[in-house]
């Protein structure tokens, strides 16, 4: 990868950002930023389309995204890109300025910044570890361009926002947004509770985990009691183990800990048959502030509920 000058740099990341403008979706859910492609796998009707006008191949080519290439030569010459960093969010911060939440602008960068951070390098992680955490704090830096408050009053766009603040674990900045979908009334205020009640409770007690991104269970959906993998998820993160019991919780985390208690409250109250994986985790939080009545008859829901063998034995063994 040849050295490019802030002109050359300016240049490729316009021409990025008109190729994701002509390419996004106006609908669904805008792509995760740790995509490979800018289509999920599961839309499958522009793949459909493609292969029978026999442009399978073309399809392939205008859906990868152009700057992953980009993004891993970086770590081919780690040194001299470190020292050009701060040329390259100049430039990018300079494309974002005039519109911070245009959608288009911001995929592209966090796309980038994000594979610039993650993408597996040839040389020796000692070696290229520095600037992989250097290119984990300008994404930091470029998810909170976009003050919450100045996002749009479509629950998409939102949504989108609180799983980029996810990906760079940025709580504070996640709970603001949902005090601005409630502002803007961008959901119902059952589902919102149901979410942000998920949000604070995973904020805490499954923050640890690493590919937020990957894990349907962190995605700001209400759960579906069908999916095996974000039911076995929650009760992993909700049930008693020694260690977390001696865990020590500080201040921000019990704050977080009891406003998920009051939304799930809530939501429990208003539908009691929501899927046993949110009474699991009103127990956990029951537990966490020493309400240990409530958190009693919240696992006893889950043992004597439709819960999995395998969930149940976890459960008892837990209490």
């Amino acid at each position: 990868m040849h050295y490019r000058n802030g002109l050359e740099i300016r240049q490729e990341i316009q021409s990025w950002i008109q190729w994701t403008r002509k390419n996004l979706l106006s609908s669904g859910d805008i792509p995760v930023i740790n995509s490979i492609r800018l289509y999920p796998d599961a839309d499958f009707q522009r793949l459909l389309e493609a292969i029978s006008k026999q442009e399978e191949q073309e399809y392939e080519a205008s859906d990868s995204l152009p700057w992953s290439s980009w993004a891993a030569d970086l770590y081919w010459i780690p040194n001299e890109h470190i020292n050009g960093r701060e040329e390259l969010l100049h430039c990018f911060m300079d494309e974002m300025s005039s519109d911070p939440s245009d959608i288009a602008t911001r995929f592209t960068a966090l796309s980038f910044y994000h594979s610039a951070s993650t993408v597996p390098s040839p040389m020796k992680e000692e070696e290229v570890g520095h600037l992989r955490s250097a290119f984990r704090e300008d994404l930091h830096k470029l998810v909170g361009l976009l003050p919450a408050e100045a996002c749009s009053r479509d629950w998409r766009a939102i949504s989108w926002e609180i799983f980029n603040s996810f990906a760079v674990k940025d709580w504070d900045r996640a709970a603001r947004l949902y005090d601005h979908a409630k502002l803007v009334r961008a959901l119902d205020q059952f589902t919102l509770d149901l979410l942000r009640g998920q949000f604070n409770f995973l904020s805490v007690f499954a923050q640890a985990e690493k590919n937020i991104l990957d894990a349907p269970h962190w995605k700001p959906h209400p759960f579906d009691a069908e999916s095996w993998e974000v039911t076995f998820a929650i009760y992993e993160a909700s049930l008693l183990t020694p260690e977390t019991v001696k865990a020590k919780v500080i201040a921000s985390e019990m704050n977080r800990i009891r406003d998920a208690r009051n939304d799930l409250e809530k939501a429990l109250t208003s539908n009691p048959s929501l899927p046993l994986a949110y009474s699991a985790m009103l127990a956990r939080c029951y537990f966490a502030i020493e309400d240990f009545s409530h958190a009693a008859d919240r696992y006893e829901l889950l043992l004597v509920g439709k819960t999995k063998p395998a969930l149940r034995e976890s459960t008892i063994r837990s209490i």
